[in-house]
């Protein structure tokens, strides 16, 4: 009668422990599925948030106001006539360099790090003064050589975070467009 007993209260421990586990696990998953469900949600707003457009807007407001410097020039008389000579030679110069170095863009047109802020801040929709910025890096991505001419783009590569999320943001360093986002936890 000894052993039996002995055999029931070695037993009764390791059930109770047994089942323990397979609900604690349970509950574990079942909070873990919900956590991972809210951050999905989560991230998906996020992306709808999500702004590709800010650097072409940025750019069609600085173009509106030097088409209106331009108007303003040939307007003036003779002097504007001269201006807008000089203008349509400078432009042609231009255009003469960028054939010659059509897969070069010009770094020395690119967007300062404040300005990339301004337009991450924007493609995010967070205040520029929400967000962390932990890294914006100007480099050369072979990604976006299709936008190029097949030569390498000139990208500022941005890591912030803001609203409890990671985001990954390139833009491109001379037009300021939003070339890529991915958006982490």
């Amino acid at each position: 009668m000894t052993e039996t007993k002995r055999k029931r209260n070695f037993l009764k421990p390791l059930i109770i422990g047994a089942i323990a586990v397979v609900v604690t696990g349970g509950v574990g998953a079942y909070a873990y599925d919900k956590y991972e469900t809210a951050q999905r949600a989560k991230i998906q707003e996020a992306y709808s948030n999500v702004k590709m457009n800010v650097g072409n807007q940025i750019n069609q407001n600085n173009n509106n106001g030097n088409n209106n410097n331009n108007n303003n020039n040939s307007n003036n008389g003779e002097n504007g006539a001269n201006s807008n000579s000089q203008n349509t030679d400078q432009s042609s110069n231009v255009q003469n360099n960028n054939n010659n170095n059509s897969t070069q863009q010009n770094v020395q047109n690119a967007k300062s790090q404040q300005e990339i802020r301004s337009i991450v801040a924007q493609a995010i929709s967070t205040p520029e003064q929400n967000i962390n910025f932990v890294k914006i890096k100007p480099e050369y991505e072979d990604d976006f050589a299709y936008q190029n001419n097949g030569a390498p783009l000139y990208v500022y590569d941005v890591e912030a975070r803001a609203n409890g999320l990671e985001y990954d943001v390139v833009v491109d360093a001379v037009s300021g467009k939003v070339l890529k986002v991915e958006i982490d936890n």
